[in-house]
């Protein structure tokens, strides 16, 4: 066996690696999830535009895991997609706790 073979991590690890970061990941995700429509409320939304947000954000999840694994595929790009998809979450999900006080997306209402 060569060095660089031997000192691969097995499949086992990786694939135990993957289930521990997509675990965390999931639940960030979730735990931001669940206070998407107490942000826009925060912000100064109705109910209507935060039923309107959320729908509209599940409807496209929805539709971009149609598209996106089969242009992975094509392309060939699995590691770099799954990599960018968890580095989103880790980033974008925690600044829901900042969004309130930036006014995020024009719904905050004007203090005079």
């Amino acid at each position: 066996m060569s060095a660089s073979v031997s000192s691969r991590p097995s499949a086992w690890r990786v694939g135990v690696a993957f289930g521990v970061v997509g675990l965390f990941a999931d639940m960030v995700h979730e735990g931001g999830r669940s206070l998407y429509g107490h942000a826009l409320l925060a912000l100064g939304a109705s109910g209507t535009v935060v039923g309107l947000v959320t729908g509209a954000s599940e409807a496209m999840a929805l539709l971009l895991r149609h598209s996106a694994g089969p242009t992975a595929d094509r392309r060939g790009t699995h590691w770099s997609s799954t990599v960018a998809g968890y580095g989103l979450t880790a980033v974008y999900v925690p600044l829901l706790a900042v969004a309130p006080r930036l006014g995020a997306a024009g719904l905050a209402p004007r203090r005079r």
